[in-house]
Parts: C-alpha cells; sequence; structure tokens
C-alpha cells in the first residue's frame, strides 16, 4: 500500500510539472522575445522613487561604527577611502584601519554614476566626476590602483595585487568606469579600467591559489564587460578561459571552482 502511495504521487508530480511545462510554452508561442530596457529610460514612481532618493541622499556616505554624523554613523570620504587609495596603507595598517582591507569603493561609485546618468543631478556628477579623478589621479603608470602599497621595490614584483580584496576591489572600480565610460564618454575611465585589468592578466601566474589568500570575485563580469565594450579578444579569452579555483577569502574552506562563462558568451555579447 505504502509503495503504491509513492508511486501514485510521482506520477501526479509528473503530470503537474507537464501541465505546467506545456502551458508555459503555449503561453509563451504568440510572445515578442524579452529585450533590455536601458535603466534611464525607466522613470520610478511611488515607494520605488521613496528609496531611489533616500539612497542618492546617501550614496556618498559610507555607513561606519567609527564617526558620527547627526546622530547616524558615516566614514569621512575623503580622509578614510579616498586618501588611503592615494597615500596607500601597509598590509598591516590596511588590516588595522579599513575593515577586512576592503573599501567597496567600486560598487558605491558604480552607483553613484547609475543615478548620474539616470538623474542627470548636477551635484551627483560633479561629486561623481570629483571622486574619479581622485581615483586616476592615485593610479600607478603599469595600472595598480588600491590602498595597499607595494612592500617590494622590484617593478616586476606584483604580489600586492593579490592580497586579500585588492583584485576584488579593482575590478568592481573597473566596471564603475566602464559605465563612466559608456553613459558620459569619458576616455580617461576606460583607459585606466583598462590598464588595470591588463596588469591583472599578465600577472595572473603569480596568484596564490589557496584559499582565504586574495579574491578574485567581479573578475569575469569585468572581463566580460571589457570586452563588450572594446571588441578586444583578450579580455574575453582571459575571462573565459582561466580557472578562477580556490582564491578565495573563505578561511578554513577547501578551495572552490568558480565556474568560467562558456565561449559561447562571446556569441551572446555580439548578438
Amino acid at each position: 500500500m505504502k509503495n503504491k502511495r509513492m508511486q501514485m504521487k510521482r506520477t501526479m508530480k509528473g503530470i503537474g510539472l507537464a501541465m505546467i511545462l506545456a502551458t508555459s510554452c503555449a503561453y509563451g508561442q504568440d510572445r515578442e522575445p524579452l529585450r533590455a530596457v536601458d535603466f534611464r529610460a525607466v522613470k520610478p514612481d511611488g515607494e520605488l522613487m521613496r528609496r531611489q532618493n533616500l539612497q542618492m541622499d546617501h550614496v556618498f556616505r559610507y555607513q561606519t561604527s567609527q564617526r558620527r554624523e547627526g546622530g547616524k554613523l558615516f566614514l569621512d570620504l575623503d580622509k578614510d577611502i579616498l586618501g588611503y587609495w592615494a597615500d596607500r596603507l601597509s598590509v598591516d595598517e590596511g588590516g588595522r584601519k579599513v575593515l577586512l582591507r576592503y573599501s567597496a569603493i567600486g560598487k558605491f561609485l558604480e552607483a553613484a554614476v547609475c543615478y548620474s546618468a539616470s538623474t542627470g543631478n548636477p551635484s551627483i556628477i560633479s561629486e561623481k566626476n570629483r571622486i574619479i579623478n581622485a581615483l586616476l589621479a592615485s593610479q600607478d603608470p603599469d595600472g595598480y590602483f588600491g590602498f595597499i602599497k607595494r612592500e617590494i621595490a622590484d617593478v616586476d614584483d606584483n604580489s600586492h595585487l593579490f592580497v586579500n580584496w585588492v583584485i576584488h576591489d579593482g575590478v568592481y572600480l573597473c566596471m564603475a568606469l566602464l559605465r563612466d565610460y559608456r553613459y558620459f564618454g569619458n576616455q580617461s575611465s576606460l583607459d585606466s579600467a583598462e590598464r588595470f585589468y591588463s596588469l591583472v592578466m599578465d600577472n595572473w601566474a603569480q596568484a596564490p591559489e589557496e584559499p582565504g589568500v586574495c579574491s578574485p570575485i567581479g573578475i569575469i563580469e569585468a572581463g566580460l564587460r571589457l570586452y563588450e565594450i572594446t571588441g578586444k579578444r583578450d579580455y574575453l579569452d582571459f575571462a573565459t578561459n582561466t580557472p578562477f579555483d580556490g582564491r578565495y577569502i573563505r578561511d578554513g574552506v577547501s578551495p572552490q571552482l568558480e565556474t568560467s562563462p562558456v565561449h559561447a558568451t562571446e556569441s551572446k555579447l555580439s548578438s
């Protein structure tokens, strides 16, 4: 009796899944394919507008436990973030002064670029440009930017690239700069992103393979976005063919394999 009940459940589940699949196929036959919509053409309202305005009010302020402003806790952006990118810290100093040695400046700057593009707000655009100019001014001739300084004088040694979140910080900054190029046509932003990413590609052989040492999260997305914008095959080959295995900030966790997109991505990007 028990076996019959289980068999009946499997049968009913199979029938249900078949009906869902058939309905989905029939529903999609006469529909137009999905197309990407430029976010700048979307005009939010209601609750979405309220949240967007709240985010824009705080987009240039880092919340933290170190400083107080009007009863809330915020960092001093110029001193505690941009200042470190300009003057840089040793690995030990970075561990003491910056949480997890990670500034997240690329993610916040990408939001600022998007809000600048979608709203056209002069004050946001001006502040976005000021921050980008400060970051580009901090970039070394070989393409390196970050708040961890070189500990070794040898110009061929780029081990500082692979300290904790340096690459992660860098590639997300690249993505913000690529959006700045796409929406505002700033060639210097594109050039800067290309120089940093090329430095990573040229030195990837130095990357440690043990887990818990450095993070390559975002490196695939940045490479694909560079390829999409420039059409340079080197970016696509690196992003899709390099196994970014084991290089994660995950202490005590065995190496993980971050699956690279298959090369079919090329046809998707170029279509």
